[in-house]
């Protein structure tokens, strides 16, 4: 994914945009892009994008959450995608 330095990348401390899971979206989407590896050093950003992607499909929010727990999500960025997902920032 291409980076604008005006937009909150990725990578921040908070969850992927809704652009960005679009983006996403699209890319795993297309049978010509496979095989696709998605990775990050620690796997949180890799849980998030993984839970925002899997709700924007249509998975409900507390499975794609726990989804996204087993695919490495760190509790530090737990709200951040609670919200996103319309959970709350609470646990």
């Amino acid at each position: 994914m291409e980076r604008d330095d005006d937009e909150e990348p990725c990578y921040s401390s908070k969850a992927p945009t809704g652009e960005q899971v679009e983006e996403f979206a699209r890319i795993v989407s297309t049978t010509g892009n496979y095989p696709v590896l998605v990775h990050c050093a620690s796997s949180n950003r890799v849980g998030a994008m993984w839970a925002l992607y899997r709700h924007h499909m249509g998975v409900p929010a507390e499975i794609a959450l726990e989804e996204a727990k087993a695919a490495g999500l760190k509790t530090s960025r737990v709200p951040a995608v609670r919200e996103r997902v319309g959970l709350g920032a609470s646990q």
